[in-house]
């Protein structure tokens, strides 16, 4: 069995096996994605086969240790060892918690500034950083140490009635069904007399 964790962890259960009149010495177990959502980068696990002892009944692969993906399928193969041999490989698959973003969106820019306007693109948070679908935006616009924070489901936003000649403050982030991740950097910009 496995089982994902709200953490982003994936946990591997099994019990021994009732069948095999041989003594278990140990057992090997390992990971792998089943899928690969990103074209831009290729997941890859650089995890060989780990050993565990004869009495460990579960495993936690740590999404912090392996980079686990947040939303993607993963294979968890298991094999008993003794002194005969390992038997065959018995897995169990399943998918990880969709999280927050690790990630900001990207490519932030501001298109278009007058004395009293601003326009801002920016395209999605990078893959594997999505950790999920994208499912929105939340952006934040400060003048003076004041913010005001709405969001979007659209990669961009225009804001009317500034100020001319005051400057202002502008960042994004990235929102999944876990929440928002990290905002990105600030932008600054003047507005024009």
């Amino acid at each position: 069995m496995l089982e994902p964790q709200d953490n982003g962890d994936l946990l591997a259960i099994w019990q021994e096996s009732r069948e095999n009149p041989c003594k278990v010495d140990s057992y090997i177990i390992n990971i792998q994605p089943l899928e690969d959502k990103c074209k831009e980068r290729r997941h890859v696990i650089n995890e060989s086969d780990i050993v565990l002892d004869r009495n460990d009944r579960n495993f936690t692969f740590r999404r912090s240790d392996l980079s686990l993906w947040g939303s993607t399928e993963y294979q968890v193969s298991l094999r008993a060892v003794n002194t005969l041999g390992e038997s065959d490989s018995e897995s169990a698959w399943n998918i990880t918690n969709v999280l927050r973003p690790s990630g900001s969106p990207m490519g932030v820019v501001l298109s278009d500034t007058t004395s009293t306007s601003a326009k801002f693109t920016w395209d999605t948070v990078n893959c594997p950083d999505t950790n999920g679908e994208i499912t929105g935006y939340r952006y934040r616009l400060t003048l003076n140490g004041e913010a005001v924070e709405k969001e979007t489901t659209i990669w961009q936003v225009v804001f009317n009635d500034l100020t001319p000649r005051t400057n202002y403050t502008f960042n994004v982030q990235g929102g999944t069904s876990a929440g928002f991740g990290p905002w990105s950097d600030d932008i600054f910009f003047e507005t024009t007399e």
